[in-house]
């Protein structure tokens, strides 16, 4: 019989783990919900729902899909709302992963508009919290985002630095499930091709295949 010492502990952990999965739970299907809206141009009931739902350790990830919806309405957009709802962030002090998730956004919105030089500030803001906070799936995404940036804005040099940092912290967390993993591989077989390096091309495109498929 496990002593009640160490079996009220173990509740107690557990209905916090609960907790805590169900809260996570619960965010991935609002964004999930609001993604889907905006897919179906139905965007005044996704902005209905990033009103209502702004509770907030959900806040920096509603920055990306206000913006998403500025921007599909008007290409050139000054994404107000956007800005409206990371100013709120910046001015509640809200802790390093909400800023993260809100400075991310903010880079990706312009990324997206092609004001390149905008995302700048953004997501190297973001890459700072990600190491910061010491997330290495963060690390990765913010790596790969400041890559892409460097791809935008035709600096060589970032593009290949940022390419390798977040290839390096994939091949030490070889378990960790990563989204950006195929576009990770692509971009260095892209790099590799350009730089006639024929065999290491097709090893990385196959690399970016692989990751694909499973």
């Amino acid at each position: 019989m496990i002593p009640k010492t160490i079996l009220k502990p173990a509740i107690l952990f557990f209905s916090a783990f609960l907790v805590l999965c169900n809260v996570h739970a619960q965010k991935i299907n609002i964004l999930k919900k609001v993604d889907s809206l905006i897919s179906l141009n139905q965007f005044d009931e996704a902005h209905k729902i990033i009103k209502v739902k702004n509770k907030r350790s959900l806040l920096g990830h509603l920055v990306y899909p206000t913006g998403q919806i500025e921007l599909l309405k008007n290409p050139n957009t000054q994404f107000t709302d956007a800005l409206e709802l990371f100013e709120r962030i910046t001015k509640e002090n809200q802790n390093d992963s909400v800023s993260y998730q809100a400075n991310l956004g903010m880079g990706l919105l312009h990324l997206a508009q092609g004001t390149v030089i905008k995302a700048t500030p953004y997501l190297d803001k973001a890459n700072s919290l990600a190491y910061s906070l010491k997330s290495v799936k963060k690390i990765i995404a913010s790596e790969h985002y400041l890559s892409e940036l460097g791809l935008k804005l035709g600096d060589f040099g970032a593009l290949v630095t940022h390419n390798n940092k977040a290839l390096n912290y994939l091949r030490k967390n070889k378990a960790l499930e990563i989204k950006l993993t195929p576009r990770i591989y692509n971009y260095k077989a892209s790099l590799m091709h350009f730089t006639a390096k024929p065999d290491s091309a097709n090893f990385y495109f196959k690399k970016a295949i692989a990751t694909i498929d499973t």
